[in-house]
């Protein structure tokens, strides 16, 4: 029975070991603590099971509890500390979002005009969330696309649409590319 308790200790204790404490989901968080708490209960009921009794001279007295097998109760103390220190990490470590943080939406905006005209300001907002690199791209898209250079404005929506396929299927359905359509 005590090579039982040894091997639920080691498991336990090597699955402590294995635990990361760098900054962590709340999710992971939640099983780190559980975790600990699961190492921490196994470890109280080593210690509560106790010494195991050793008649060292097969008398079939126990005389002296200095001859008693206190392998078990050590592993206890063991998985009981290593639980509590897995549980204090777990609980002071950094928690990050459980998704990755959405882009901000990058509105640009261009002066348009003949010369001799008044100009006119166009605000021109993506249809999706985009990071700002992605915008100033499809702002080119439709700057080329509206000065009729199309090669440049295909070739620089293939590579929007390598990155962000989403951004790139909005801005080729969409008005940006409808110079370029019409042949």
């Amino acid at each position: 029975m005590p090579s039982t308790y040894r091997a639920a200790a080691l498991l336990a204790l090597s699955s402590l070991l294995l635990t990361p404490a760098c900054a962590m989901t709340s999710s992971s968080k939640k099983g780190v603590m559980a975790g600990g708490a699961v190492a921490s209960l196994l470890g109280i009921g080593l210690i509560a099971h106790g010494a195991t009794p050793v008649d060292a001279d097969h008398n079939g007295v126990n005389e002296w509890s200095g001859d008693d097998d206190y392998s078990t109760p050590l592993a206890g103390v063991l998985l009981l500390l290593g639980g509590l220190v897995v549980m204090s990490a777990g609980l002071g470590a950094p928690t990050l979002p459980d998704t990755p943080p959405v882009p901000p939406i990058v509105v640009t905006a261009t002066v348009e005009g003949a010369p001799g005209q008044a100009p006119t300001l166009r605000i021109v907002q993506p249809a999706i969330a985009t990071p700002e690199v992605l915008a100033r791209m499809g702002e080119q898209v439709r700057v080329t696309a509206a000065r009729g250079e199309c090669e440049a404005a295909w070739a620089t929506l293939r590579d929007i649409d390598r990155r962000a396929p989403d951004y790139g299927r909005s801005l080729a359905e969409g008005p940006a590319m409808a110079p370029c359509l019409v042949r």
